[in-house]
């Protein structure tokens, strides 16, 4: 009998051809994807292997010519004399910042770096850092502060290695951009629940601020705000690193910030808390102090 349609059987041969052909692009394609993807991780390794050597050839001997350079300024100098060993110190330090960042960014690419999480006495380990900016902060006369929220527990668990490299670089950045006024580091409790606790960490500035058409690209790498303005320094990859690093754990890094008003950049993460165990009991002077906080342990008053 005549019909306008083709017979059933044709067009079920037509469909299993039809998908047979899709199948074998569609693996002619994986494949090809693959093979892609494979080269351009090879081309990263090998990127990442060349920066290692050559951050590591360049690092020694700009090392050493700051090293000399710190010592000649130790030596006695004229007014002029000592000018020039300042900023050639300053160009040092500025170079091997660059360094270090342009071969952290290349790393990354790569592969997030080990983590290595730890148990860490909150107050202890948020004072060292202080310690570790305040000359900066001092040259130029701002008021650094570390507030440290009551609720928090005196022991968490986390990567102190990456949580130091982020607040580092938020306070070398809030320091740099900040010509009068203040520098806080701010440490809150938001939530607890299952033994996590919610850590936000807020460093808070009163520099020049960011507009805000520019906090969009801010965390992208190599993005310089202040390009056109006065010359601050930085190769525009610290931010991009550390909110990296931040997601690597977990996190986030975000900004809110006003133009010539400062900024606040907030790092929020999930981490445990530890209970504390005792150590050893040392002696204690005769003037008797209350239990002291270490990495992990207190010491327990004799008696």
């Amino acid at each position: 009998m005549d019909s306008k349609f083709p017979p059933i059987w044709f067009l079920f041969t037509l469909l299993l051809s039809l998908l047979l052909v899709s199948a074998a692009v569609n693996a002619n394609l994986v494949q090809r994807l693959h093979r892609t993807r494979t080269r351009a991780e090879q081309l990263l390794a090998s990127k990442s292997a060349a920066m290692a050597v050559l951050s590591h050839e360049i690092r020694n001997p700009l090392a050493g010519v700051v090293a000399v350079t710190r010592a000649l300024g130790k030596t006695p100098l004229n007014e002029q004399q000592r000018e020039l060993v300042d900023t050639l110190d300053h160009s040092g330090q500025e170079l091997l910042s660059l360094l270090e960042e342009t071969l952290a960014h290349t790393r990354l690419q790569v592969a997030p770096s080990a983590s290595s999480p730890g148990d860490f006495a909150v107050a202890s380990f948020l004072q060292k850092i202080i310690a570790m900016v305040e000359n900066q902060a001092n040259e130029k006369g701002l008021l650094l502060f570390l507030d440290i929220d009551a609720a928090l527990p005196r022991v968490l668990h986390g990567d102190t290695q990456r949580i130091r490299q982020i607040l580092l670089n938020l306070l070398g950045n809030a320091i740099r951009f900040t010509d009068s006024g203040i520098v806080k580091l701010q440490v809150e409790k938001t939530w607890q629940r299952d033994g996590a606790i919610g850590v936000a960490m807020h460093v808070i500035d009163s520099g020049i601020g960011i507009p805000r058409a520019a906090q969009r690209q801010l965390f992208e790498p190599f993005v310089q705000v202040h390009a056109d303005g006065p010359r601050y320094g930085g190769t525009g990859l610290g931010l991009s690193i550390s909110r990296e690093l931040a997601r690597v754990m977990g996190g986030e890094l975000s900004v809110r910030s006003e133009e010539n008003r400062g900024s606040t950049f907030t790092l929020q993460l999930a981490l445990t808390e530890q209970q504390l165990t005792r150590c050893k009991v040392y002696p204690l002077p005769l003037k008797q102090q209350p239990p002291v906080a270490t990495e992990g342990c207190y010491r327990e008053m004799p008696g």
